[in-house]
């Protein structure tokens, strides 16, 4: 399941736990040094329930941040991994082109690493295996369902220079796939046709 923002059940019971452990500890002064207490009840009890209020909202705070770090790691750890492309395809490639294109491409390893704490996934890619060209790119998947991602990629070997926009999809009826629509941006000539230069992949994970 998705994690979200909202302050769970412990979060609200470790709080409150905080705030009756200084409670407690306020009624122990009381008991211990009466006289003390009697003589400087309104000074202490103010800065005291103050006191009692910003440690329980900061512990809650704490344990609200902790507790959703650790539900993000956990559901990105499904995610990141291994990946294989099984298809690949592009917009302006007649049927011969896209049938060598699946020969060069497909097969290739794809490895995905999640940042920890965030929404963000860096990823390796080997493409075109004639020439052993490889990209290097980053996503980041939407906080609000983490099922789609975007972001971009750029060529390290084969099409130096290189560049473009990606996004991903992650379906719950198949989360070993991973499918990919991507636009090349950059560098604008004519012979890579940019416009045009849009395609899809899927990818699988070993």
């Amino acid at each position: 399941m998705f994690p979200n923002k909202k302050i769970s059940n412990r979060e609200w019971r470790v709080a409150i736990f905080g705030a009756v452990i200084l409670s407690l500890i306020s009624i122990l002064i009381e008991v211990c040094y009466p006289s003390f207490t009697e003589r400087h009840a309104f000074t202490l009890s103010v800065p005291t329930g103050l006191l009692t209020g910003i440690i329980s909202a900061i512990a809650l705070l704490h344990f609200q941040e902790k507790h959703y770090e650790n539900e993000i790691n956990l559901y990105y750890s499904d995610i990141e991994g291994h990946y294989k492309r099984i298809d690949i395809g592009q917009d302006n490639k007649s049927d011969e082109e896209l049938d060598y294109m699946k020969e060069d491409n497909n097969s290739l390893d794809i490895h995905l690493t999640h940042d920890k704490g965030t929404h963000s996934l860096k990823f390796t890619a080997d493409y075109w295996k004639s020439i052993n060209a490889k990209v290097v790119g980053t996503i980041e998947f939407n906080e609000k369902n983490g099922t789609t991602a975007s972001g971009r990629y750029r060529y390290t070997t084969g099409f130096v220079g290189h560049w473009g926009i990606c996004k991903i999809y992650r379906l719950e009826e198949d989360k070993t796939k991973l499918f990919v629509q991507y636009h090349h941006v950059f560098p604008r000539k004519l012979e890579n046709n940019p416009d045009e230069n849009k395609g899809w992949e899927i990818w699988q994970k070993q």
